[in-house]
This record gives structure tokens, sequence and C-alpha cells, in this order.
């Protein structure tokens, strides 16, 4: 008989095996908490929870850490064990959890990362995955709910959805005028409040955005990207147009966007020179004079600062999750 092929692991997986995701869970959740006066977890940490048979041992160090370990982690542990954030003793052996360890720290995966002495070696998860640990807890607290437990309310002014979860709709049903009034009254409410951070997010990327230009301003060696900034005070456009594509002999097509309107043109003949100027034309709407030396050190320089960009919907959104 043949044996069941055994599933690659792979970064889209990994939460699926209960031992890795066991593993990434405990450090997103208690990595950056302190212990014996360092972060990061060590080896009992995982063996405490997820190994088979641990806190049976009659060892009187094991016994010793079981005390120190149960304060570590707390009724928070009870908690995401309830919610199958953490399945216990998942792992049959030091060996095997060495095993899951390494296949975590190595490639082709890479998500967490060791330090320390062989006497105090830590683990924690790797900046990414901690993030993409956020989001896959945060997807599966909101599976967990039945259809039926889902409200969502729609607003055509300014156009945006605001979902409920956990209030069943035969419940809702139940609910008077003034107490349905009192839920919307509530999210409207919430969403002016989520509409200031993206004010104070708007306001954090306009003044890095005056800094960053003015250290390019002042460091750039070009008098004509000098003149540019100086007389349009941004450089951001809502798309950087790629002139490194392959020319055809007659005919150079070039597709922009700004402000949300395309911009479609055909030069015919073109040479290095119309390019340049075309390219200024179409982005600032003003032939600036501009090399293709210039041309490239302004794409860099949008290149180097995406995270101060607003060119996309979802640059321009907030959304906001609470679970537990």
């Amino acid at each position: 008989m043949v044996g069941k092929k055994r599933q690659k692991l792979t970064i889209e997986n990994i939460f699926e095996k209960p031992p890795y995701m066991s593993i990434l869970t405990l450090l997103i959740e208690f990595q950056d908490k302190d212990f014996q006066g360092k972060k990061g977890l060590k080896p009992i940490h995982f063996r405490y929870v997820l190994e088979v048979g641990y806190k049976d041992s009659k060892k009187p160090q094991v016994k010793s850490n079981i005390k120190r370990l149960k304060t570590f982690f707390g009724g928070r542990l009870d908690f995401l064990i309830s919610n199958d954030s953490i399945v216990p003793e998942c792992i049959t052996s030091r060996q095997n959890l060495t095993k899951f360890l390494n296949n975590l720290k190595n490639p082709p995966i890479g998500a967490i990362e060791k330090t320390g002495s062989k006497s105090d070696v830590r683990y924690r998860i790797k900046k990414e995955f901690y993030y993409e640990g956020i989001r896959i807890k945060n997807k599966r607290a909101f599976d967990s709910y039945s259809l039926d437990h889902i409200l969502c309310f729609f607003y055509k002014y300014p156009h945006r959805y605001q979902t409920i979860y956990g209030i069943p709709q035969k419940l809702f049903k139940c609910f008077t005028e003034e107490e349905k009034n009192s839920i919307e009254k509530h999210l409207v409410n919430v969403d002016k409040q989520l509409r200031k951070i993206q004010d104070v997010r708007i306001k954090v990327r306009e003044r890095e955005c005056i800094k960053r230009l003015n250290q390019f301003l002042n460091n750039t060696k070009s008098e004509k990207i000098k003149k540019l900034i100086q007389e349009r005070g941004i450089l951001i456009c809502s798309r950087i147009p790629d002139l490194g594509e392959p020319e055809n002999e007659d005919t150079i097509m070039r597709k922009c966007t700004r402000s949300g309107t395309r911009v479609l043109d055909f030069l015919k003949d073109a040479n290095e020179k119309t390019q340049c100027r075309f390219w200024s034309e179409i982005t600032f709407n003003k032939d600036y004079g501009l090399s293709p030396e210039d041309m490239k050190e302004i794409k860099k320089w949008w290149k180097d600062n995406e995270d101060i960009m607003d060119i996309h919907q979802k640059d321009r959104q907030i959304s906001f999750s609470r679970y537990f």
C-alpha cells in the first residue's frame, strides 16, 4: 500500500498545520513579553504548551519551569486555546519541536529567527510573518461567525460599507426602531473617528513629503529638477510612466495616467529628446527640458518614497477590525 504523499510546506499553507500555526501564534502573542530579562520565546515556552506530556514530568527543573511559565502566559493562553488559535500537545517530542522550529527558520520558509547563546536560545517571528499571522487571525475571527450573525450597513455618502459581526439577524428583528437607529448612530460615530485617523495620516504624509522634497531639492545637482520642484512643489503623479520598454521603429506608444484621466499618444520617429519632453508634459503639464538622467533621478525618488505616495485606492482608505 502506497502511503499518502506528505503535503509540501509553503507560506500559503503554513498556518493550516497545527504545530506550525501554534508555534507562530505563540510568537505573535508572546515574543515581546519579557522572560528572564529578555524578549523572545525559549524552547521551554513551546514545550510547556505544545509537547505531549511535558507538564506531567516529575523532574524538579521542569516543575520549576512550569510554575514560571504558567505565570508568564496567564489567562491569554487559555483563550487562544479555546478559540483554536493554538492546539495544545500537538508535538510529540522535544526532537520533533526542534524539527518544526528548523523548518520555520530555514529556507524556503524563513519565518522565524534564532538568537542568543546555546543556554539561552530565543526565537522571534520575522516582521513580514508577524503581520501575515495577524491577517490570518483576523480572517479566522470573522470566518468563525455564521452567515446569520452578519449585519451589513451601506451609506450612499461617502459610499462605504460597515459590517457588524456577532448580532444574529433573528435577534436584530426583535430590536425596536429606536434601538436600530441607535446602532446606526454609533456606526456613524465610529466612521467619524476613523476619518479623523485618516486625516492624521494625510497630514503626516504631506509633512513628510515636503520634508523629503526639500532634501531632494538640496541634494540634486540638476538645475532643471530644482526648477521643477520650486515651481510645482510636488513630484507625485498617479502613475510613473515606464520608458524602459522596447520601441518600435516607426511608432512609440505611451500610456500615462494622471488624475484618473488616461492619455494615449503616438509619436512618430521619436528620439531621446522627444521622449523626455513628452514625459515631462504628460507628467507635469510642462516641458522642463529634462534629460534622461533627470527622469531616472525623479523616478528613483518616487520609488524610494513609496511610503508617502497616495496613488491607489487602498492607500487612501482605512479599514478597521475589532476581535478577541
